[in-house]
């Protein structure tokens, strides 16, 4: 089955930052991503991975 790929944009609004925080992840090589042409694209479900791997587990879940 082939990943979806999301923008920049779309994947920062789902991890609820800010797109220059992404860009400092990606510089620091802590989350996978595609570079097509000029268009930098990602697996939502792997770069969820690689920050639960860097965070731990409990990344993503809400506060309690």
């Amino acid at each position: 089955m082939n990943p979806i790929l999301h923008t920049k944009k779309e994947v920062a609004n789902a991890l609820r930052l800010s797109t220059r925080s992404l860009d400092n992840l990606i510089r620091e090589k802590k989350i996978p991503s595609l570079k097509v042409g000029a268009r930098r694209l990602f697996d939502l479900d792997d770069v969820g991975t690689a920050l639960k791997k860097l965070y731990g587990e409990s990344y993503g879940e809400p506060a309690s």
